[in-house]
């Protein structure tokens, strides 16, 4: 990372106040000319640095002495999983290739079953406490209000519950903070019990977690007898997005007043935290998806979406064939790396023609929640539309491989062609299940017992090959006190609308 940009970046996370004004009394032309210009110099420090992305490009034949400048930027090859992950070493990938210089490492769990492995330096991981106060500091108030903040996201080798403890257990140290951290994962019994407890010694609660297990946490509270309007709930999401009538739902069950008491981060593996909801965000995103002009200006015809403001110097975001491809620095930095998300990133600047083109008053909007525009981060949107190759399920990312190994098993082989479609459904109550249709073989009719059969080998092949789903199963399956499989319809040969037109090439998902 250049010097001006760590210079940048000290100034922007320097204290919850200095970096909040820094964000909203800049130009937005500022953050987005320095994000490129941060990118560029990126290039030259990971070419120079890392062993693996310099045989990257001399294996692609790339001449980089063409790379001259941001605009030659945009000519570097794409780097993701499959053509970089997986064919250079993890050592090769490191920063000068010494693993063994990092401090700490977590994984995520891949397409294929085998872990991919986030090696972390204390650098990147400093900004963690930095970036997480001062996007909390305006919606908990510290200096103000006593808070105890619960942790319920995955713990162990999950970057993400790790990730979030460093940076609130670090916020708590703070003299003038009154925070305590609690840590009881994905424990819904121990989470109430604790919060029944002790939760009223506190002015307010801040919990933290995916939006399925937040969702069941707040749902069986009665059973404890708890009543969430006694303990100023606010909550933090990670790891999927949520929808508006989720937030909604949410708001109404726990008493919410301000439209920021249920806030997301978009986040990743790979990248760390790389967008965050912030009032405008979601009331930009409330206004999209009622006002059909609005909506296909911005976005066009996509109804599921995640809405954030990101920060060009910390994450470089371009939009590749409909994709988001992030560059950032870390223990293994990501040049032009495709996270096969798809999506889109709208100017601030861009953004508010929009709402004049539209006749729409961000100014009087914004007021009516009680925020100020003067006061609203002057940093760039990036819409994300869901992954292209994958879905969310509970927040756990479950690819198309992982159905395909599946279905290809073969002891279903005489009963099924091996296509199938693949979906999260949620229901009024914003519950949500894993759906799969499967077409079965020509002239093959079933019985319930051997559907029962086929779907317990489907459930044991994904769990093969998905470590995160194997453990969010082990979670249900304790919740329910009855083993968890996936919704799993059999469907005729060629029939309804899943399978009855003929492609080219298949389309996976519902």
């Amino acid at each position: 990372m250049s010097t001006i940009s760590k210079i940048m970046q000290k100034v922007s996370t320097a204290t919850p106040g200095i970096g909040n004004a820094f964000m909203s009394k800049m130009k937005p032309t500022f953050f987005t000319g320095k994000g490129k210009s941060q990118a560029f110099s990126l290039f030259k420090e990971v070419y120079s640095k890392v062993p693996a992305y310099k045989k990257f490009l001399e294996d692609k034949g790339f001449d980089v002495t063409n790379i001259t400048n941001i605009n030659d930027f945009k000519k570097l090859p794409l780097i993701d999983k499959e053509n970089y992950l997986k064919k250079y070493s993890l050592k090769e990938r490191c920063l000068n290739g010494e693993l063994n210089k990092c401090y700490a490492i977590s994984f995520s769990s891949g397409a294929s079953g085998v872990p991919t492995y986030w090696p972390r330096i204390p650098e990147t991981d400093a900004n963690i406490p930095k970036v997480m106060d001062m996007l909390l500091y305006d919606i908990i108030e510290p200096k103000k209000y006593s808070t105890l903040i619960v942790n319920t996201l995955a713990m162990g080798l999950w970057s993400a519950g790790d990730m979030c403890t460093i940076g609130c257990r670090e916020m708590a140290k703070k003299k003038d903070y009154r925070i305590t951290v609690a840590l009881p994962g994905l424990k819904i019994k121990e989470t109430l019990t604790l919060i029944k407890d002790i939760g009223h010694e506190y002015d307010q609660i801040l919990m933290i977690g995916y939006p399925p297990f937040v969702k069941d946490i707040i749902d069986e509270a009665d059973e404890f007898g708890l009543d969430w309007k006694e303990f100023n709930l606010k909550i933090m999401i990670g790891g999927e997005g949520i929808s508006e009538e989720w937030r909604d739902l949410i708001m109404e069950k726990i008493g919410a007043k301000r439209i920021n008491d249920i806030t997301s981060l978009f986040a990743t593996s790979d990248a760390g935290i790389v967008g965050f909801e912030t009032p405008l965000s979601i009331l930009t995103r409330k206004l999209i998806l009622k006002n059909s002009s609005l909506k296909k200006k911005l976005i066009g015809n996509v109804n599921d979406i995640s809405l954030v403001q990101y920060n060009p110097m910390a994450k470089y975001i371009e939009i590749v064939d409909g994709e988001i491809i992030l560059s950032s620095f870390g223990a293994v930095p990501l040049l032009r790396y495709n996270i096969h998300d798809k999506g889109k990133v709208i100017d601030y600047l861009e953004l508010l023609k929009a709402f004049e083109d539209e006749n729409i008053d961000i100014v009087a909007e914004m007021g009516k929640y009680g925020f100020d525009l003067k006061h609203a981060y002057k940093l760039p949107f990036f819409v994300a539309f869901g992954r292209s190759d994958g879905i969310h399920f509970y927040a756990v990312n479950i690819y198309r491989e992982n159905i395909m190994i599946a279905v290809n098993n073969s002891e279903l082989s005489q009963y099924v062609t091996g296509k199938f479609k693949v979906g999260v459904i949620e229901d009024s109550k914003s519950n949500q299940s894993l759906e799969i249709k499967i077409e079965l073989n020509k002239n093959v009719k079933t019985t319930p017992d051997i559907e029962r059969k086929l779907t317990k080998i489907i459930q044991n092949e994904i769990c093969k090959t998905n470590s995160e789903y194997r453990e969010l199963s082990l979670y249900i399956q304790n919740k329910n006190g009855e083993p968890y499989f996936p919704n799993i319809e059999y469907c005729r040969f060629g029939s309804g609308e899943y399978f009855s037109n003929y492609d080219i090439k298949h389309k996976y998902f519902m």
